[in-house]
């Protein structure tokens, strides 16, 4: 069973996939004067995952590490694309 650290963990690193959701929406939105600072927000809160994503790791038993390890890696890679993306969308925008 999980402990009541890992679970507060895992719910901080939840809240902070909520805030990256809310900044992808409105980098959809395309909020021109807004593009950059949301970028390096989102940017910001990536960091902050990945350092709750290694204290979620070592505080994990063996049997679920493998998941958890997979699941965290798969959602910081998957917004790393994003990110490039939205980068790439303001580069072209710009020149």
């Amino acid at each position: 069973m999980p402990s009541i650290n890992t679970d507060e963990l895992k719910g901080q690193r939840l809240g902070t996939q909520k805030v990256i959701e809310r900044l992808i929406e409105i980098l959809e939105e395309n909020y021109e004067f807004q593009f950059k600072p949301t970028i390096v927000a989102i940017e910001n809160q990536l960091e902050i995952i990945r350092v709750l994503n290694e204290k979620i790791i070592a505080l994990s038993d063996a049997e679920s590490t493998p998941d958890e390890l997979l699941d965290s890696q798969m959602y910081v890679f998957d917004m790393g694309a994003k990110l490039r993306r939205y980068r790439q969308n303001l580069r072209d925008h710009l020149s």
